[in-house]
């Protein structure tokens, strides 16, 4: 499954769960005949003024829910397809990073688009699969997984890249999912969840977890009531682990986006958790959403309004 590709599933998310009653879901498409600028999105993030940015095959898209602006910041003969991964921090800057993270990004602050240069050349090709930035004591920290390549992380203040593989306590190096909370970053490996603080790494949180985490896929951290709430999914239940409990939010007969004669497509689960106690987690090939007061369960696709 391409990042591209899992992208659409990303906007689709957005814009199902910004304007939706207790009872029907209001879905929006943008095209480019509603004066979306490219119909190809590679992904998306919200900055602390409610502005909307997408990274797309043309350029940065910056949107105000009414009207569209084109960032061109990519040098002469430089592959615009190559910045497929945007995100923000709170003090509404915005950082964008090359499909290959050893080219590095950019960061637009204060309307001025700077170059951030990525690791050093040992690490050419390497493909992000995740990516989740954190504010904590004054710093901002963005970790980016990788497929068999372990956790990097970068701090914006230092401009200074950290590498963390198995070698120092990583479970496995082929990240699936990361979010973070509190100074540390929780890492969903193929063998289960490491989560990483300063130089630390602590593994002990799959006891807690069926078969030691080892059928994870997905990862998202929210603090509802004061608590921390992780949810996790698997390849056939999503679960929750609130005060070092764990308990299964809902099994399935199935395996959670795994298309038909497809391997690979169960590989990664995105989850998203909104405010009205909602809980939405797919892929490319299937999204659901499940809501905890009613314990419904359901499936979203073009019957409800979203046009793939």
């Amino acid at each position: 499954m391409s990042r591209r590709s899992f992208s659409y599933f990303l906007l689709i998310l957005l814009l199902c769960t910004a304007a939706i009653s207790t009872q029907s879901y209001h879905i929006q498409t943008y095209s480019v005949i509603d004066g979306l600028p490219s119909g190809l999105v590679t992904d998306l993030t919200q900055n602390v003024d409610g502005k909307m940015w997408f990274s797309s095959n043309i350029g940065i898209l910056e949107f105000d829910n009414q009207t569209w602006k084109l960032h061109n910041i990519t040098p002469q003969g430089m592959n615009k397809n190559q910045l497929s991964w945007i995100t923000s921090d709170q003090y509404g800057r915005i950082f964008v990073f090359n499909r290959n993270l050893k080219a590095g990004g950019y960061l637009y602050e204060n309307k001025i688009w700077k170059r951030l240069d990525g690791p050093d050349a040992r690490w050419n090709g390497i493909q992000i699969t995740s990516l989740s930035i954190q504010q904590y004591q004054g710093k901002t920290v963005i970790g980016f997984g990788t497929y068999k390549k372990g956790l990097f992380l970068y701090s914006v203040s230092e401009n200074r890249w950290r590498h963390m593989t198995a070698k120092i306590g990583l479970l496995d190096n082929d990240i699936l999912s990361i979010d973070s909370y509190q100074g540390k970053f929780y890492t969903v490996t193929k063998k289960g969840i490491s989560i990483v603080s300063s130089k630390l790494v602590d593994n002990s949180i799959n006891q807690l977890i069926p078969d030691h985490g080892k059928q994870l896929t997905g990862i998202r951290i929210r603090e509802i009531a004061q608590k921390m709430h992780i949810f996790v999914t698997a390849r056939n239940w999503i679960g929750e682990i609130i005060d070092n409990k764990f308990k299964y939010i809902r099994k399935f007969p199935f395996q959670i986006g795994r298309k038909a004669g497809d391997l690979l497509s169960v590989r990664k689960i995105q989850i998203e958790y909104d405010r009205r106690g909602r809980l939405f987690f797919g892929n490319i090939t299937a999204l659901y959403y499940y809501d905890f007061k009613s314990n419904e369960l359901k499936r979203l696709d073009t019957e409800s309004g979203l046009v793939t």
